[in-house]
């Protein structure tokens, strides 16, 4: 199984510890400080909270390529088939943003096949044939660390996602999915 490091901790500690100050809000993006351009996506679900404890498993995990482009309310990320939309926007509610973060929520509809996109390079990991199913318009929410690293967000998705490989499936809940984003190009 592929594992991915996360350093949202870290970069929360040097935010709270006065690594950086709250960006401006952009004038583009509904303010949101992403940049036009590819993200790598990763969501994670736990095996048991979705129930995928069982032989063959789906997996519950999938990283994927978005593009982001801002549009009047915030920004919208396309995988390159166009399968997957999700769309970014400010968001007023902190519920669930950790301190010094600018908070955002959004929507995603559609689905994502893995790409292993977060697979050390060198490694040799190839797709793990997980596909990542939201029914249309799953809310999910998350943060920005603000000042810090306009290109990385992280949070929750808010809404079920189904999970499928060679014909398995499991379903996630409502919070049981984590989803990272990192500008990559």
């Amino acid at each position: 199984m592929r594992r991915s490091v996360i350093l949202y901790p870290a970069l929360l500690s040097m935010t709270v510890c006065g690594g950086g100050n709250p960006t401006s809000p952009s004038t583009t993006g509904g303010g949101l400080p992403f940049e036009a351009g590819r993200y790598s996506i990763e969501l994670l679900g736990g095996s048991d909270q979705c129930g995928d404890i069982k032989i063959p498993q789906a997996g519950t995990g999938v990283s994927f390529v978005l593009t982001l482009r801002a549009d009047a309310t915030g920004w919208t990320g396309t995988t390159s088939s166009g399968a997957l939309v999700m769309h970014f926007q400010p968001s007023t509610s902190s519920m669930g943003t950790p301190p010094v973060a600018i908070p955002l929520a959004g929507t995603a509809s559609g689905f994502a096949d893995d790409e292993a996109v977060t697979a050390p390079p060198g490694v040799g990991i190839g797709p793990n044939g997980t596909r990542a199913t939201f029914t249309s318009s799953v809310p999910f929410s998350g943060g920005i660390p603000s000042g810090l690293l306009p290109g990385f967000a992280s949070g929750t998705i808010n809404g079920p996602v189904v999970f499928s490989r060679n014909g398995v499936t499991a379903t996630c809940p409502s919070g049981a999915v984590g989803w990272t984003m990192n500008r990559v190009s």
